[in-house]
């Protein structure tokens, strides 16, 4: 799993500050954006070949729910906790969890 400190960060900052990388509020924006972020980090060989975080934190989340996240974490998030500012208070908890040293296998 991609535990580039940059993509980290990059969430981190989404999460901190949703209306700046989330335009309507919806996770999916930010689902998008990671892919494509880390995406360039591996074209540009800035990152090693990894599991990309987005199907990590989306297998992880299927997981821990029970549920299926075939249509990606943030549509499972909302389902979960409803859009908006939930949603993000769901995403956050969520990848807190997951980054423990037991969370997402590196």
């Amino acid at each position: 799993m991609n535990r580039h400190p940059l993509t980290l960060a990059y969430i981190r900052a989404a999460l901190e500050r949703p209306g700046m990388y989330m335009g309507d509020g919806r996770l999916r924006d930010l689902e998008l954006q990671v892919h494509a972020f880390d995406t360039a980090l591996i074209q540009t060989g800035v990152m090693g070949v990894h599991e990309p975080f987005n199907a990590a934190f989306r297998n992880w989340l299927a997981r821990e729910t029970g549920r299926s996240a075939c249509q990606g974490w943030a549509v499972l998030l909302e389902e979960l906790h409803g859009p908006g500012r939930r949603a993000r208070a769901g995403l956050a908890d969520s990848f807190s969890t997951a980054m423990r040293p037991r969370g997402i296998a590196t």
